[in-house]
């Protein structure tokens, strides 16, 4: 067999392999996220929690709004509160118990029965509770 022979096979040999890979690549996408349904638009699966947080917002200011987180992600959040906020109103909320701290935006607000089911998007990910503590801190003027 000639050099040139045998450089073809080779190359014939390794174009498959990487089809195969890119094949396989594709497959795994898809059964990774065929659960997901089709309408789901998010990048971030939310995991579904059953906890309390407070939600504090510009409209209202120095006022917490008990809510209960339904779902959560590192991007966005599902709570559902007695007390609506209108789309657009920029928050900050604070989960205690999961000691974490978002800020963002409330993208929709819907009323389910005696309740308000609102969707909140972060601007930034998630962060723990102690950083921000640490933040507001660390910029206070200190005393004398």
């Amino acid at each position: 067999m000639s050099l040139q022979v045998i450089a073809c096979i080779v190359a014939l040999v390794l174009a498959i392999g990487a089809a195969l890979y890119v094949a396989y690549q594709v497959k795994t996408a898809e059964r990774v996220s065929s659960p997901r349904p089709f309408s789901e638009k998010r990048l971030y699966l939310r995991t579904r929690v059953n906890c309390r947080g407070f939600l504090t917002s510009t409209a209202k200011p120095g006022r917490a709004i008990a809510v209960r987180c339904a779902d959560i992600s590192q991007y966005g959040a599902r709570v559902v509160s007695s007390t609506p906020l209108d789309p657009g109103t920029a928050i900050v909320l604070v989960i205690p118990s999961l000691r974490l701290t978002g800020i963002g935006v409330v993208r929709h607000s819907k009323k389910r029965r005696l309740r308000h089911v609102m969707g909140l998007e972060f601007q930034a990910p998630l962060q723990r509770t102690e950083i921000g503590d640490w933040i507001i801190q660390s910029t206070q003027p200190k005393s004398a």
